[in-house]
This record gives C-alpha cells, structure tokens and sequence, in this order.
C-alpha cells in the first residue's frame, strides 16, 4: 500500500495525443513534481517508459524531443482503414499494423539492456 502523501501519474493512450501529454509532463516536471507510480496504456504506457528511464525533467525533455523529431509521421502506415481492413483479412495476417515503425522509435530512444 502506497504511503501517505505519495502519487501515481496515469498517462492515457491517444496516438499523436503522447505528444501533447509530453509537453505537460514537462511543465509538471519543470516544477519538481516526481510521481512515485508511474501507469500507462498505450502511448501513455510509452511515455511512462521514457519517464521510468529519464526521472527527471531534463529526461522529459527527451520525450519532448523524441516527438517533436517524430512530427506527423505516421508509425503505423497511412494506408486507408477500407483497405488495410481488406488486405489483413485476403492475407490472413494477425495485425492489421506492422509494429515495425514503433520497435524503430523505441530501439532509438530507450537505452539497450541486453
């Protein structure tokens, strides 16, 4: 059980939205706010990562710049949903998205622990 006066950061999921998220993560950080929980889904969940790695707010300002060096790529393929829809289902894939595009993005800004 958590201690009294302790704090949990819950980052949403949202696509594009980790962007917007980062630049208030930065402000709160600017501040000195240090959560002592960290939860996220999604984006959130790879912004919480980021966090986890880089506590501090020269550390959010990596996440800030890992977005703003993203600008509005698509990680995912800009493919129309009708179509993406249809090749999944004729080619019998299990994702409609490859994750390569995000794999990238994280190999590129995460620290290797191998």
């Amino acid at each position: 059980m958590p201690a009294s006066g302790s704090s949990a950061l819950v980052l949403t999921g949202g696509g594009n939205r980790g962007a917007i998220q980062a630049g208030a993560l930065l402000a709160l950080f600017e501040q000195g706010y240090r959560p002592d929980l960290i939860i996220g889904v999604s984006v959130g969940a790879i912004n919480g990562v980021m966090l986890s790695f880089y506590p501090t707010a020269g550390g959010v300002q990596r996440v800030v710049e890992m977005w703003r060096a993203l600008g509005g790529a698509h990680l995912f393929g800009t493919v129309s949903p009708v179509w993406r829809g249809l090749a999944t289902f004729l080619l019998r894939r299990t994702a409609t998205y490859s994750n390569h595009g995000l794999r990238d993005l994280l190999i590129r800004h995460l620290p290797s622990h191998r």
